[in-house]
């Protein structure tokens, strides 16, 4: 059995109402490298493998728990946070200036729909989670590791959603495209507002007997 518990970063500069130009490049507040540190507190276990997100504010979230645990391999996978708004087009700005596009593009619930250079779409997402948990199921651990992964909220709650309303998508061994339609954008964007995931917070998974099972207490009531 693998245990894989995912950590969102801690407050960034962007979570702090700050302009941003890069999403890659948003660094961690002060605030977000005290929360950083205590994570890494709370792991009280050397873990089988420590994965990373490329985007510095995941990074930097990383660093106290390599510090604690450096006998522990770390891998920089592509776990990075859902950039569905082009980058080039909102350079330099606030969340709550992109507030209007964010919105536009969640009511419009297109899974194919790229909004320009550096995005991707929704169904691109899900592919990549669904790639992230094919791999972790691969690994040659040993019974009961534990896998820590430090990651971004959308990410996190892709995994969830699918999950709790499309389980059959992340086990298969082949990503399937056509679940990942307009009904799934909005069942997600319900699990997004009824149980949102704050900065240094973590949800954990099992693979067990084939199959991707989520913590109870991490599954809202139906």
């Amino acid at each position: 059995m693998i245990t894989l518990t995912l950590f969102r970063h801690g407050q960034s500069a962007a979570n702090a109402g700050q302009a941003t130009a890069d999403p890659a490049a948003i660094p961690l507040t002060e605030l977000g490298h005290a929360q950083a540190a205590a994570l890494a507190l709370q792991i009280t276990e050397e873990p089988a493998l420590i994965i990373c997100s490329p985007f510095l504010r995941a990074l930097q979230s990383a660093e106290p728990t390599r510090q604690r645990y450096p006998q522990a391999p770390c891998q920089i996978w592509p776990v990075q946070e859902f950039t569905y708004l082009s980058p080039e087009r909102c350079a330099h700005t606030t969340a709550a200036e992109r507030r209007p596009r964010v919105t536009a593009y969640w009511q419009e619930a297109n899974p194919e729909a790229i909004d320009g250079p550096g995005a991707e779409s929704f169904r691109q997402l899900l592919a990549r989670v669904h790639h992230c948990l094919q791999r972790i199921a691969s690994l040659p651990v040993t019974a009961n590791a534990r896998v820590l992964l430090f990651g971004h909220g959308q990410f996190m709650q892709a995994l969830r959603w699918g999950l709790i309303d499309c389980p059959e998508l992340f086990h298969s061994e082949a990503f399937r495209p056509e679940l990942v339609d307009r009904q799934a954008m909005l069942t997600f964007q319900e699990l997004e507002h009824s149980m949102p995931i704050a900065n240094a917070t973590a949800l954990s998974c099992r693979y067990r007997e084939g199959q991707w099972l989520l913590q109870p207490e991490q599954s809202p009531a139906r």
